[in-house]
């Protein structure tokens, strides 16, 4: 079981994302790992408002993304061509910093093993953009 690219944080209630910590807990054996990837809180906020662009094969996707601190949410706004009609998707999800993702770990019974700043292994900083977590269920 993996959870990577930000599929973590979409409801808009703080009890329904720990219940999928919880989840995570029940599906996994003793000693079992869980690897969850998301974005870092205090990484995030120092963009604030932008947007980013990039190409799909021969779709070009850009997504403007702006950041509300006060409640730690990520509004984003993501576009896309397809058959010369542009196409978009809004999403908002939650974001969390390490310490409050340690912090629904624990609630949830599962331990925080190991935290990278990127998928290659680099430390997890306040400027870290993404934050990947191992997770491990108690024994």
């Amino acid at each position: 079981m993996i959870n990577v690219f930000t599929a973590f944080g979409y409801f808009d209630d703080e009890a329904q994302n720990q219940r999928v910590l919880e989840g995570v807990h029940r599906a996994l054996q003793p000693g079992g790992r869980f690897p969850i990837d998301l974005p870092d809180r205090d990484g995030r906020a120092q963009l604030s408002e932008g947007c980013i662009w990039f190409e799909v094969g021969e779709t070009l996707v850009w997504t403007e993304f702006g950041f509300d601190p006060v409640h730690s949410v990520s509004h984003d706004r993501g576009y896309w061509m397809k058959s010369g009609e542009r196409r978009s998707l809004e999403f908002s999800v939650r974001l969390y910093t390490p310490t409050e993702m340690k912090d629904m770990l624990l609630r949830a019974g599962l331990h925080w093993r190991a935290g990278y700043g990127d998928w290659k292994g680099g430390e997890l900083t306040p400027d870290s953009q993404r934050m990947i977590i191992v997770t491990e269920r108690e024994e």
